[in-house]
C-alpha cells in the first residue's frame, strides 16, 4: 500500500521491481562508491559459440574478444552538446526518467516527476516539450489527487494527420486505491499541451470487488498505425502476491469491451511457505509486426516466481517468463527460462524484429554467478538459436545485462540482421563496467563485445542502448574521482557495427553529479539524453536535465 506517498509493502518485492525498471545505481547516491563482489573465474561456461577472453586494451580485436575503452582512450571524437536544458526553479526537484524524440515536427519530449516545495501535491507526474533549440515548449503536471507519490516511469509519441499526440504512463497515489497505473494522453498544440484522456488501473476485479492494492507500471509501447496503447506492470492482490498485468486502451482511452483486455499474468505456483502465491514482475514489452504467424503480437517479459522439485530437489526461484498475447489480449503462449544454476534469473528487456523475439537478463550460472543470458524464440516458441537456445556472457564476477536491441544491419555478412545487448559487469577490484556485446541474430553467434570504464574504477552504469545499421550507441552514468571523492557523469559511446570501434563519444559533466536515465537517437544521428544533474557533488536539489549532442 501507500502510506503518506511512500510505499509500504515487501522490501524485497520493490527491490526486485527497482532493479528491473530503474537500475543497480540507485541502490546508492552519487558521490557514494559502490563496491563489487568477486567470483572464481577458474572454471567458465561457455554458451555454444561464445568466447570469453581477458579484456584487452583498446585497439584492434578479433572476433569473439572482449576490448576495453576507457575515458583516457583516443579512439572517437568527442561529440559537441548542443544545449543542456534543466527543469525546475530553486524550491523545486525534478528527476526525468524518459524521453521521445520528434523530429519531424522539432520536438523532444521528456517525462518524469516534481516536487515543489511551495506545493501541497507531494511528487508529481512531469511531461516536458522542449524545441530542438532546447528552449521549453510547454510543461504539464499530473497529480493523482491523494497528494501523494506520483511518477512517470514510460513515454511515447503517435502522429495522426500530422497531429501529434504523447502517451505517458507510470504509477500514481490514489484516494483509498493505493498506487494505480495512470496513463494519460496529451495532445501538442506546439506552445501548449492539451490533456486528451486520463486514465486509472484501479487493480484487478477479477480478485477483488474494490482494489486498493498497490498497481505499478513497469513500461509501455504504442502501435504506431493505430494509436493503440500498451500498458505493462505489476499488480498486487490481497493473498496473491504480485502478478504481470498488461492493459490496452485504443485512442480514445478506451479499454475495448470485445476484447480479453486487461490480462494477468500469475504463474500461480502455490508456495507451503506462504498463505498465497508469490510474485510475477513485468520489466518490458513490445508489439510483434503483422508478418507474425499468429498476427500482430504483444510481447511482455519479466520474472516469476516457481516453485518446482527436479530430481527431488525443491527449487523455489524466479525464472524469465515471457508471454505472448494477440492485440486482442488472447494468451498464445507463456515461454519460461530457468538458468543452470537453479537460482533466481531476472529478465530486463526484450526486442522484436518483427516476428522473432529476443530477451535478455541475468541467470545464475553453476560456478560462475550472475551471468547476462539471452534468448531467442520464433514465433511458434520454439528455439531460435541452436544447441540450448541461449547464448551467456560470464565475465570475471557478476554480470546483469540491462538492455537489448534489434537491427537488421543490412550486411551481407548478418543478413539476418544483429541483436546488441549492455549491462553492467563487475570486476575482480570492485568495480563495475558497460560491457556491450554483439550477436549474430540469425543463429546467435557472438561476433565482439566492448567495456567501458571511465577509469577510476569505481562505477559505470549503462541504462541502454539504440541499434542503427552503422552501429550502436550506448548510455549510462559513470563514476570518476577516487572512492572517498567521487562525482557522476552522462556518458554516450557509439561503436561501429563493422569493426566494434568507438567512433562517437558524448559526455556530460556538470558543477555536481548527473546521470541518464534514458536517452534516444533520431534518424540523423542526434543523441538526446535526459535524467539527472545537481549544483554539488554527492546530491541536493536534483533537476531533471536534458542534453541534444551532434552526430
Amino acid at each position: 500500500m501507500v502510506v503518506n506517498g511512500k510505499f509500504q509493502t515487501n522490501y524485497a518485492v520493490w527491490l526486485l521491481i527497482i532493479l528491473c525498471c530503474v537500475g543497480f545505481s540507485c541502490l546508492a547516491l552519487p558521490g557514494t562508491a559502490k563496491a563489487a563482489v568477486s567470483k572464481s573465474t577458474t572454471e567458465i561456461e561457455v554458451a555454444p559459440g561464445e568466447v570469453i577472453t581477458e579484456t584487452q586494451s583498446v585497439g584492434e580485436a578479433a572476433s569473439g574478444e572482449t576490448r576495453a575503452d576507457d575515458e583516457g582512450g583516443t579512439e572517437g571524437g568527442i561529440a559537441p552538446s548542443h544545449w543542456p536544458a534543466k527543469y525546475g526553479a530553486i524550491n523545486e526537484i525534478s528527476y526525468a526518467t524518459a524521453i521521445a524524440v520528434d523530429r519531424a515536427h522539432n520536438a523532444v519530449y521528456v517525462a518524469g516527476r516534481v516536487n515543489n516545495s511551495n506545493s501541497t501535491t507531494g511528487w508529481d507526474y512531469l511531461t516536458i516539450k522542449y524545441n530542438l533549440a532546447g528552449e521549453e515548449q510547454w510543461k504539464k503536471i499530473y497529480d493523482g489527487g491523494a497528494n501523494g507519490f506520483d511518477e512517470a516511469r514510460a513515454i511515447a509519441t503517435y502522429t495522426e494527420n500530422g497531429q501529434t499526440y504523447v502517451y505517458v504512463t507510470g504509477y500514481s497515489t490514489g484516494n483509498g486505491t493505493g498506487a494505480d497505473i495512470a496513463t494519460i494522453k496529451y495532445r501538442d498544440g506546439g506552445s501548449v499541451g492539451y490533456e486528451v484522456w486520463a486514465r486509472r488501473y484501479l487493480g484487478s476485479t477479477v480478485y477483488e470487488a474494490a482494489p486498493t492494492t498497490d498497481d505499478y507500471a513497469t513500461a509501455m509501447t504504442v502501435d504506431k498505425d493505430t494509436g493503440n496503447v500498451y500498458v505493462t506492470g505489476a499488480t498486487e492482490g490481497t493473498g496473491r502476491g504480485w502478478d504481470y498485468v498488461t492493459i490496452k486502451y485504443d485512442k480514445n482511452g478506451v479499454i475495448p469491451a470485445e476484447e480479453e483486455w486487461p490480462r494477468i499474468y500469475n504463474h500461480n505456483p502455490a508456495d507451503p511457505d506462504m498463505a498465497g502465491n508469490r510474485h510475477d514482475i513485468p520489466s518490458a514489452i513490445a508489439l510483434s509486426s503483422s508478418s507474425d504467424p499468429d498476427g500482430a503480437c504483444v510481447y511482455v517479459t519479466g520474472s516469476s516466481w516457481r516453485s518446482a522439485t527436479i530430481n527431488g530437489i525443491v527449487y523455489k526461484n524466479y525464472d524469465y517468463a515471457t508471454v505472448k498475447y494477440t492485440t486482442g489480449g488472447t494468451l498464445v503462449r507463456a515461454k519460461r527460462y530457468d538458468g543452470p544454476g537453479k537460482g533466481n534469473d531476472y529478465a530486463s528487456a526484450l526486442a522484436v524484429d518483427g516476428t522473432n523475439v529476443y530477451v535478455t537478463g541475468s541467470a545464475l550460472g553453476t560456478t560462475t554467478g550472475y551471468d547476462f543470458i539471452t534468448a531467442a524464440y520464433k514465433p511458434d516458441g520454439g528455439w531460435l538459436w541452436g544447441g540450448t537456445g541461449v547464448q551467456r556472457h560470464a565475465g570475471s564476477s557478476f554480470d546483469f545485462a540491462k538492455a537489448i536491441a534489434f537491427t537488421n544491419s543490412n550486411s551481407l555478412d548478418y543478413p539476418n540482421g544483429l541483436v546488441y545487448v549492455t549491462g553492467l559487469s563487475f570486476n575482480a577490484d570492485s568495480s563495475a563496467n558497460f560491457t556491450t556485446i554483439q550477436y549474430n541474430a540469425g543463429d546467435g553467434a557472438r561476433i565482439r563485445a566492448r567495456s567501458f570504464d571511465k577509469g577510476a574504477n569505481l562505477w559505470d552504469e549503462p541504462v541502454g542502448l539504440v541499434a542503427k545499421d552503422d552501429g550502436v550507441y550506448v548510455a549510462g552514468t559513470a563514476t570518476g574521482g577516487t572512492p572517498s571523492n567521487n562525482y557522476t557523469d552522462c556518458c554516450v559511446r557509439k561503436y561501429l557495427a563493422a569493426d566494434g570501434s568507438t567512433s562517437r563519444r558524448y559526455d556530460y559533466h556538470g558543477a555536481g553529479d548527473a546521470g541518464i536515465t534514458a536517452f534516444a537517437v533520431d534518424d540523423q544521428g542526434y543523441v538526446y539524453v535526459t535524467g539527472f544533474s545537481t549544483e554539488t557533488r554527492g546530491g541536493g536539489n536534483y533537476k531533471a536535465t536534458t542534453i541534444r549532442y551532434s552526430p
